[in-house]
């Protein structure tokens, strides 16, 4: 797993910045590639992953949302 100076999971870090930025595609597949990351070094039922699986919960919940809004406000 590629971390930052604090311990942090670089594509969460990177993901959380770029759905910050509305570049929820992008975010999306940082977190997938952090979700895999955790899978791989800690197993599936450890923190690391559920946090990463909640982070792409968050920015599918967060895409969806952009395109009904975009549906039913198209300005």
């Amino acid at each position: 797993m590629i971390t930052v100076s604090n311990g942090e999971c670089a594509p969460i870090k990177h993901g959380s910045f770029s759905c910050k930025q509305g570049k929820l595609d992008e975010a999306e597949k940082l977190f997938k590639a952090a979700l895999q990351e955790a899978k791989e070094a800690f197993g599936l039922r450890d923190p690391h992953a559920a946090s990463a699986l909640n982070n792409l919960v968050c920015v599918t919940v967060d895409y969806e949302l952009k395109i009904e809004i975009t549906f039913y406000f198209p300005f």
